[in-house]
């Protein structure tokens, strides 16, 4: 056992708040949900046609409908439409933090930055044989209940972290620290081998591939 999960979580409009799980079901691409609508830039924007995100607009972060995101695209002149069916994902399609990679940021940064910000689909309590650092998972097979995921990549963060989620200050040294001191990485992102329901509380084992 590598872990316990102590918070899930899915994002049914990506960049938007994010909705706390007891339970959830992984389909084959991802936590049943997740990130299924977007805004996308309607007007002249450099992303025109493509997702308004967190990035462009921290305040996305904390938006709770997709009413309140348009307004808030629209209050800096950006014009959008919601997209939805298929999964607007950066990268992988289910993210994984745990407390000891997070600790070990805290630990330079001089206080806890909180899961929050990195936005993760789920957020576990490592275990004694948890390793110190992402890479070590890198190809190995997770179980989760029912689930089963393969860890495929390590995850690069951007701007986005340095944005309090709930509207505090920003904190641009983050970013740097995390450079520095992390090579910029934060969490892992799994494929999805074996569908299944994971819950909060769920062991993470690692299994044989």
């Amino acid at each position: 056992m590598i872990g316990t999960i102590v918070a899930l979580r899915r994002y049914p409009i990506k960049s938007l708040a994010p909705q706390d799980l007891l339970s959830c079901a992984v389909e084959s691409d991802g936590l049943e949900g997740d990130r299924r609508k977007a805004l996308i830039v309607a007007s002249e924007h450099a992303r025109r046609s493509k997702p308004y995100r967190g990035k462009e607009h921290d305040e996305l972060h904390y938006a709770t409908s997709e009413e309140e995101a348009m307004a808030l695209a629209r209050d800096r002149g950006v014009e959008t439409t919601i997209a939805h069916g298929a999964r607007f994902f950066d990268d992988g399609s289910v993210s994984l933090i745990t407390d000891r990679w997070l600790a070990q940021l805290a630990a330079h940064l001089g206080y806890d930055p909180g899961y929050e910000r990195f936005r993760p689909n789920i957020f576990a309590e490592a275990s004694d044989a948890c390793p110190d650092r992402e890479e070590a998972l890198l190809g190995r097979r997770l179980q989760i209940g029912a689930c089963i995921l393969d860890v495929v990549a390590t995850i690069k963060r951007c701007v986005a972290v340095t944005y309090h989620q709930q509207g505090g200050e920003h904190d641009p040294q983050l970013l740097r620290v995390l450079a520095r001191k992390r090579e910029n990485v934060m969490g892992v992102y799994c494929d999805v081998v074996k569908t299944g329901v994971i819950q909060r509380d769920d062991r993470i084992l690692l299994i044989p591939r």
